[in-house]
């Protein structure tokens, strides 16, 4: 490791806040950061922060989760909102969209590009612009969905507050 060079930056090179919650790179070249304070768009020199002070569609600033699907569009889960960035724009979705929760903490875009949302209540998949819910009703072994991951087949693996789920079409 003593070849490895390595370079860190925090509050104090611009980021909002130094806990980086969630990350991904779009390919537009960006490499967005979730923190507890914001939403941080780097550029590889400075950080573009977007938070409830200068975007009105977030009603809160902790992200806890990043995903880019197959249109370019970055999916945004917050502890208050699910939020999709586009062409420079926010647009908000909630209980009208078919969001059980507010609290979203992952989200999953499959092979077939379905986005799929895991909340304190309930893992979501989006189907034709709306969130269909599937929850211990459907068989889930509980309601608070903490993680997500392909199983490499066509299935989704789901983490969950009580134990590990696996959805299978």
């Amino acid at each position: 490791l003593s070849g490895l060079g390595i370079q860190s930056w925090n509050t104090e090179n611009g980021l909002p806040q130094s806990s980086v919650l969630a990350m991904v790179q779009t390919r537009d070249g960006y490499l967005w950061l979730g923190t507890y304070e914001g939403l941080a768009r780097f550029d590889g020199l400075a950080f573009t922060i977007f938070d409830k002070s200068n975007t009105p569609e977030m009603d809160g600033n902790s992200i806890k989760a990043l995903a880019e699907d197959a249109q370019g569009r970055l999916w945004i889960g917050t502890t208050s909102g699910l939020l999709r960035y586009s062409a420079g724009r926010f647009e908000r979705f909630d209980e009208r969209h078919g969001l059980r929760s507010h609290f979203i903490l992952c989200l999953h875009i499959d092979h077939g590009g379905t986005l799929w949302v895991g909340t304190t209540d309930g893992l979501h998949r989006l189907e034709q612009g709306r969130f269909r819910p599937v929850t211990t009703a459907h068989g889930l072994a509980s309601d608070y969905v903490n993680s997500l991951a392909d199983d490499g087949a066509g299935g989704l693996w789901i983490g969950t507050g009580q134990g590990l789920d696996h959805w299978q079409q």
